[in-house]
């Protein structure tokens, strides 16, 4: 396992810096798919109890970064092209129609807020500093999550925010994060103006082009990680 032997947590909130340490080697691919982890393991190199390496566990098996299979273990969520290109499928299916009814209902989307995630990712790409994708990505996720919110269904919500779409194919980026991500902040202005300008068709046109062009992407770099 590729991890230093000598890592020393700090005092404040242990299962929130292994989760993060943790989602970094998977998401950087020194954890490979199908690893197993060891959580006593885990728990020597990182000098802490089990518990919060249990919770960190855990939450990235919520994230869909790891699987906690009975009597097995916990092992790096294997790359299944079919699984990514259905999570896909569903996204197209949900944010579709939430866009639709939020072009007729715009009163209920809050541009104000999706505005307010463009101008953070904007502001991310823009740093001289190190791209922060992890932030980028939240904030992403932020910007569809207001589509969703606009159709006013909670049951949909649900199941929308479920999916967590966008953690588990950040590994297939990682060596080109920023100009992935600048593509899709670049799309992310288009839907915005077009919900600006009160353009359905252009709405459906530019969300449709965004989500299926993200999905030929990741499904061609998935089946290229999946063979190697």
């Amino acid at each position: 396992m590729p991890i230093t032997d000598e890592i020393q947590l700090g005092r404040v909130s242990l299962a929130e810096q292994a989760y993060r340490i943790l989602k970094s080697q998977i998401l950087g691919c020194n954890l490979s798919p199908g690893e197993k982890l060891d959580i006593f393991q885990l728990s020597e190199q990182f000098k802490v109890s089990r518990t919060p390496i249990k919770e960190a566990l855990n939450r990235l098996a919520q994230e869909g970064l790891l699987e906690i299979r009975p009597q097995s273990g916990t092992f790096v969520a294997p790359i299944d092209p079919r699984d990514i290109e259905h999570v896909f499928d569903i996204r197209l299916m949900i944010e579709l129609w939430a866009a639709g009814t939020a072009a007729d209902r715009p009163e209920f989307l809050n541009l104000k807020t999706m505005s307010q995630m463009v101008d953070k990712c904007d502001s991310l790409l823009a740093s001289e500093r190190s791209f922060d994708f992890p932030k980028f990505a939240d904030a992403d996720f932020a910007f569809h999550s207001q589509i969703v919110l606009a159709s006013r269904n909670p049951r949909l919500e649900v199941i929308y925010t479920s999916l967590n779409h966008k953690v588990p194919v950040m590994r297939f980026f990682w060596d080109e994060v920023r100009t992935r991500s600048l593509k899709s902040h670049q799309e992310h202005i288009r839907i915005l103006r077009a919900f600006e300008r009160a353009k359905k068709g252009q709405v459906l046109q530019a969300l449709r082009s965004h989500i299926l062009g993200s999905r030929r992407e990741i499904l061609r770099r998935a089946v290229v990680a999946k063979v190697a």
